[in-house]
């Protein structure tokens, strides 16, 4: 079962370590994650470089992670930094454990 995870409309710089609280507290439960980022306008590297650790963290303990329903913002912006891989890694499967 995975806990989907609606991320807020503004990823600046300010939101980072609430980001990281919070996604730290989702990789440490018992479910895959699955980030919806549908509703981002705004979005800081900073910001990025939390959902790329949430990922790993997620990977590390045998978790899905899924980023998806991605805005056009954040779609650039992971494009433009070349993190697909980063938060989409290939040996990762959802409930494959």
């Amino acid at each position: 079962m995975a806990a989907v995870f609606r991320l807020p409309g503004s990823l600046e710089l300010a939101r980072a370590d609430a980001l990281h609280a919070e996604l730290l507290a989702r990789v440490a439960g018992e479910h895959d994650l699955v980030v919806d980022g549908s509703d981002v306008e705004r979005v800081s590297s900073a910001c990025l470089q939390v959902l790329v650790a949430a990922c790993a963290g997620a990977c590390a303990r045998g978790r899905g992670f899924v980023l998806q329903s991605m805005s056009e913002t954040l779609a650039a912006a992971v494009r433009d930094l070349e993190l697909g891989d980063a938060l989409n890694p290939r040996d990762q499967r959802m409930g494959s454990r």
